[in-house]
């Protein structure tokens, strides 16, 4: 398995790969919505489309992988306070990855309570479409997509070029994602917030492509860590100056 993985920890190969895979998605999202729209459509929209489902299992691959690593360092010995960030982070992709399916109700296709169909935007069993986020909150969208792009593209960058902050991430062992997981970051945000801008392409017909490839770069960190682990001891390397930095 580590053989397998091993192109993961050489963050040229990585990249160039990340960078083939986000311009490829990239074509075949735009090429299919203007020349086959309804096979657009049902990929991306449908209920339990492909492209949910796919950002589903890529959220809950992130989010199981952080999870188990960090306990077994734990196991090993180390202090969970240690791996806090590591914990709350695949927690929240697990969150996510419950979102994307509305916490089963897309597969077991049971009823919205009627309470919870007066407050949801979409009448779905989640929190990310409430009504109240959007009211209150501006636009939720924005505020998870700030986050987005300072886990997987500033804070990678900062790291990258100062010493200071470098030391400071470093000392509280807060995760920072290689530098082959931004193509996909970039890429997401330019499909959707760029060719909304350009009025080709209404931003609502977007926001699935936007989180596959948010998934697709949060995926990458997850075989990214599993590239690191020590086959014999199946401990994860808490170096990533050097990776960061390759």
């Amino acid at each position: 398995m580590m053989n397998r993985l091993s192109s993961f920890s050489d963050n040229q190969k990585s990249l160039i790969l990340s960078l083939n895979l986000s311009s490829f998605f990239f074509v075949f999202f735009f090429f299919t919505y203007c020349f086959f729209y309804e096979f657009y459509d049902w990929f991306s929209y449908e209920e339990t489309s492909v492209v949910e489902l796919s950002t589903f299992l890529m959220y809950l691959f992130s989010g199981i992988v952080l999870l188990y690593f960090s306990f077994q360092q734990i196991r090993g010995g180390k202090k969970w306070t240690k791996f806090f960030f590591y914990i709350l982070l695949g927690l929240v992709f697990l969150f996510v990855a419950g979102e994307e399916i509305s916490w089963g109700q897309s597969f077991l296709r049971f009823a919205t309570p009627k309470i919870v169909e007066r407050i949801n935007e979409q009448d779905e069993i989640n929190i990310h479409n409430l009504i109240f986020f959007y009211k209150k909150f501006l636009w939720f969208d924005f505020w998870a997509d700030a986050f987005v792009f300072g886990l997987g593209v500033f804070l990678p960058l900062v790291y990258l070029f100062s010493k200071r902050i470098r030391n400071i991430l470093t000392r509280f062992n807060f995760p920072i994602l290689p530098k082959s997981c931004i193509p996909f970051f970039l890429t997401g945000f330019f499909y959707s917030y760029g060719l909304s801008l350009t009025k080709i392409i209404a931003y609502t017909e977007l926001l699935e492509q936007k989180e596959f490839f948010i998934g697709l770069g949060f995926t990458f960190y997850g075989l990214h860590i599993l590239s690191r682990v020590n086959n014999e001891t199946g401990r994860y390397s808490d170096t990533q100056t050097d990776e960061i930095r390759k």
